[in-house]
């Protein structure tokens, strides 16, 4: 039986999950998509090549809804909250394990995530700095470019380290916070 391209990918990565990312084979993930070896080889011919589209899935899928919701927010201050929660929940996402396994097996799916820091999450929070300078409420000697990769730089440095992984989040939390409000001036601590 084929089976579609994301069929694998979202059974894949419960499996990965559930089980990690090495102790799950293709077979496994054959297997739970009710189809055979075969079929899952000739979509992706590496587990190596199913993990990159994995990571390019799901960061993808939550990219479009910052994106789309950026310009449905009502203003800086609300689309940057969603931001960080965007960050929040695409981190959570992917867990400790997957994100271990990652760090040690997978360096090009990181090097990927990083590709997508640098091509669409800073220039989004560049652009949210702009808009919240326009609207007045942000910090008039904020410089966007240095704030954007400072706060990327800070959260790889803490995905990276290693600590218990609810300290991580934990951490995560308390970064997008002190982010949060270090750009906000008087007037955007209202809204």
């Amino acid at each position: 039986m084929k089976v579609s391209e994301e069929k694998i990918i979202e059974t894949a990565y419960t499996l990965f999950k559930q089980r990690g990312i090495r102790s799950t084979r293709m077979q496994h993930i054959a297997q739970a998509c009710g189809t055979s070896l075969w079929d899952v080889s000739a979509i992706f011919e590496s587990k190596k090549d199913l993990v990159l589209a994995i990571i390019r899935h799901i960061v993808n899928k939550k990219t479009v809804y910052l994106l789309i919701s950026s310009s449905l927010s009502p203003s800086a201050v609300t689309e940057l909250n969603t931001f960080f929660r965007f960050v929040d929940e695409t981190v959570g996402a992917f867990g400790a394990e997957i994100f271990a396994e990652l760090k040690r097996y997978h360096p090009l799916a990181l090097d990927q995530l990083k590709d997508v820091v640098d091509d669409k999450l800073i220039p989004c929070l560049i652009k949210n700095i702009q808009r919240g300078l326009t609207e007045g409420f942000y910090r008039t000697e904020l410089d966007s470019e240095m704030y954007a990769s400072t706060y990327f730089y800070i959260l790889r440095s803490v995905l990276e380290s290693e600590r218990d992984w609810s300290q991580t989040k934990k951490a995560i939390t308390h970064i997008n916070d002190v982010f949060l409000h270090g750009v906000l001036n008087v007037k955007g601590m209202r809204v």
